[in-house]
């Protein structure tokens, strides 16, 4: 018995993969960490302005929006609308020019030891390693944001 492939299930991984994707852009899989909120909010007591520079896609903004995130910042920059990923240089330099600011007076956090922090040293930003899960501080590592108050 000969099938076409018009006739064949859909493949159980694409249907699989589909369905994570769709839910990687809702709220559900997600938790903001302890420290988010309170951080952010002492940061923006003391004036200091927020962006969010992140390798991803146009899901971002309203996962932000559904974290009840996205009005917490300034810019949001999203590789995937920006054109290069982090660590390329000319997404920090997007970053720069949206704040209206030079670089050196940036302090990137993220939690990629290479694309994060490398990408924003290289771009000539600050930088702090977010390492949740070092015991101990490793170069500009921080365990938690708390640690940037």
């Amino acid at each position: 018995m000969k099938h076409s492939l018009a006739s064949q299930p859909p493949c159980r991984a694409k249907v699989f993969f589909d369905e994570i994707y769709h839910d990687f852009g809702t709220p559900k899989p997600w938790r903001i960490f302890d420290d988010v909120l309170p951080t952010i909010e002492v940061l923006q007591k003391r004036g200091t302005r927020l962006a969010v520079i992140s390798n991803w896609d146009d899901r971002l903004c309203p996962l932000l929006e559904s974290l009840e995130l996205a009005n917490e910042f300034e810019v949001i920059l999203v590789s995937a609308e920006a054109g290069h990923a982090k660590p390329a240089p000319e997404i920090f330099q997007a970053a720069a020019e949206a704040l209206q600011l030079p670089p050196a007076e940036i302090l990137h956090v993220g939690d990629s030891e290479n694309e994060d922090h490398h990408g924003a040293q290289a771009a000539g930003f600050q930088s702090r390693w977010l390492c949740r899960d070092s015991a101990e501080p490793i170069g500009n590592s921080i365990p938690s944001l708390s640690d940037l108050l």
